[in-house]
C-alpha cells in the first residue's frame, strides 16, 4: 500500500499494472484502499501526476461520506457553502477555509455566477496591487488595457491591439502565478507567439518566470462548483 498526500488529505492506494487500455486509471475500493489500474509502461512520475490531477475523484470514491464541494482560491483549498438569502454576496473565511455564497436564487448557475464575480474582483484587486511594479518593469512600452472576463481555453490572451483579457479563473492560483500571467500577456505586446525571443523577454522583465511557468503547468486547481 502507498499513500498519496494532497491538500492535507491522504489517499491510500495500490497500482495494478495492465495492458488493457479500457482499464487505464479506472479504480475500485478494496480493504480501505483504492486499487487503480495503470499502464504497464507508466512511470512513478506519470502515476503521481495522474494522482494529483484526479485526486478528488479518487478521494471521494474512497470516502464518499466526505464528498463536499471545494474550490481553490489564491492557491488554498476552500470548502464552499451555498446559502439561499435575501441578498447576493460572498463571504471568505480565511481562518476556517470556507467560502460562503449567499444567493437570492437557489440554483447552481446563480451560485456559480456569484463565485465567478468573486474571483473577478480578486483578479482586479491583484492588478491594482501589481500596477506600480508593472508600470516600472514595462516602462519602455505603452501598456495594454485589461479586461477580466471568461475566455474559453485560456487563462489570458493578448489580442495584439492594445487589449488583454484575463480569466477570473486565475484567482484560484497562488498570487505569484497571477503576477506571472499578467507579465506573460503584457510581454506578448513586445513579442508575438512563444518563440525563444518571447521567453527571453519575459525572463528579463520577470526573473524566474520560465521556472514558474514550468511549475504552473503541473498545477491543477479547481475553480468552479
Amino acid at each position: 500500500m502507498k499513500i498519496f498526500k494532497y491538500a492535507n488529505k491522504e489517499l491510500p492506494y495500490e497500482i495494478i499494472p495492465t495492458a488493457n487500455k479500457k482499464q487505464f486509471y479506472t479504480s475500485f475500493k478494496q480493504d480501505n484502499l483504492l486499487c487503480i489500474y495503470a499502464p504497464t509502461c507508466a512511470t512513478d512520475k506519470d502515476i503521481k501526476l495522474m494522482l494529483r490531477q484526479q485526486f478528488w475523484n479518487y478521494y471521494f470514491k474512497l470516502y464518499p461520506e466526505e464528498k463536499k464541494v471545494y474550490v481553490h482560491f489564491l492557491g488554498e483549498l476552500y470548502l464552499v457553502e451555498k446559502v439561499k438569502a435575501k441578498k447576493d454576496s460572498v463571504n471568505l473565511n480565511e481562518k476556517q477555509k470556507i467560502i460562503t455564497i449567499y444567493s437570492t436564487k437557489n440554483t447552481l448557475s446563480a451560485y456559480q455566477s456569484l463565485l465567478r464575480n468573486f474571483y473577478k474582483r480578486q483578479v482586479e484587486k491583484s492588478l491594482v496591487e501589481l500596477w506600480h511594479d508593472i508600470e516600472w518593469d514595462f516602462r519602455d512600452i505603452t501598456l495594454p488595457t485589461f479586461t477580466v472576463k471568461g475566455i474559453r481555453g485560456f487563462l489570458g490572451y493578448n489580442y495584439a491591439n492594445g487589449k488583454v483579457v484575463i480569466s477570473p479563473k486565475i484567482a484560484a492560483y497562488e498570487p505569484v502565478y497571477i503576477k506571472l500571467l499578467f507579465y506573460h500577456e503584457i510581454t506578448h505586446s513586445i513579442v508575438y507567439g512563444h518563440k525563444q525571443e518571447f521567453w527571453n523577454e519575459l525572463e528579463k522583465r520577470h526573473p524566474g518566470a520560465i521556472a514558474l511557468t514550468k511549475k504552473m503547468k503541473k498545477l491543477t486547481y479547481k475553480y468552479t462548483i
